[in-house]
């Protein structure tokens, strides 16, 4: 028995049955060295917070991982968007300058939802087990490089990281990798530098979308790099008005263009 769960650049999840009678994830792709480096990559990050590798299969064609079957944590975090009384979520809005990819709008009512008191308890426990993930990556000598929404999955509530298909020590060159990920990527990766500080800003990107429903900065290709190279990222206050203040600072530290600051951060 088998049914796809996902689909990457060449790669393909699948539900897959064992003989034994469990049922996992079997991924498989064209390339076995990527999906061995995969393999090897999980083994090294064991955490309750980091998908877990059960091994390789079909003599190294495929990799078998635990089956997480509690769906995309961003969708339960925007889920709780809609307060009773707002049926929209809307707020007032500053401006936007046109360099962050949006369209200006007067001051008013917002284009962006709220996530809303319940939402926002979401996002800050998602949030936490992230960081525990991705401390847990880090300490193994690896930046995961592909921290986003679609490889945050939730298991009995809580998040986990998921496709480690990309995961490098820092310094690698991974440059023609990163091709299509323009806007959840650090800006210091458009100039190929590797460095775990870069995770931390794409914790930044899924905190921001998963809170307002957009992403910092709009477009894609060397067009979004260079934007986000020059210019400071906008904050979540400037688009939600009832943000909490503590996710507000972090969320713009984590979004920092430097590096360091992001480090920092934490």
């Amino acid at each position: 028995m088998s049914d796809e769960l996902g689909r990457g650049r060449s790669a393909i999840v699948r539900r897959h049955q064992r003989a034994d009678g469990t049922s996992v994830a079997r991924k498989t792709g064209p390339d076995p060295d990527a999906l061995r480096r995969e393999h090897e990559a999980l083994e090294r990050c064991r955490s309750p917070r980091v998908v877990r590798s059960l091994g390789l299969a079909e003599e190294g064609h495929a990799l078998d991982l635990a089956l997480i079957e509690g769906g995309h944590a961003l969708a339960w975090i925007r889920d709780a968007t809609d307060e009773p009384g707002d049926p929209d979520g809307a707020g007032p809005r500053r401006n936007l300058p046109v360099a962050f990819g949006y369209d200006q709008q007067e001051e008013g009512v917002s284009a962006f939802r709220s996530c809303g008191a319940q939402g926002f308890a979401r996002l800050e426990g998602v949030l936490t087990d992230l960081a525990d993930a991705l401390a847990a990556v880090h300490a193994a000598g690896l930046v995961h490089l592909d921290v986003c929404a679609d490889n945050v999955l939730l298991r009995e509530g809580h998040a986990v990281l998921i496709d480690f298909d990309l995961a490098r020590p820092p310094g690698s060159d991974v440059r023609g990798a990163l091709a299509g990920r323009a806007a959840t990527v650090a800006p210091e990766l458009g100039r190929g530098v590797v460095d775990t500080a870069g995770d931390w800003y794409g914790l930044g990107v899924f905190a921001f979308e998963a809170a307002s429903g957009q992403l910092p900065f709009g477009g894609g290709g060397g067009e979004v790099l260079v934007r986000k190279q020059t210019l400071t990222a906008p904050r979540l206050s400037e688009v939600l008005a009832d943000v909490p203040a503590a996710l507000d600072e972090r969320v713009a530290a984590w979004l920092h263009r430097s590096p360091l600051r992001r480090r920092c951060a934490r």
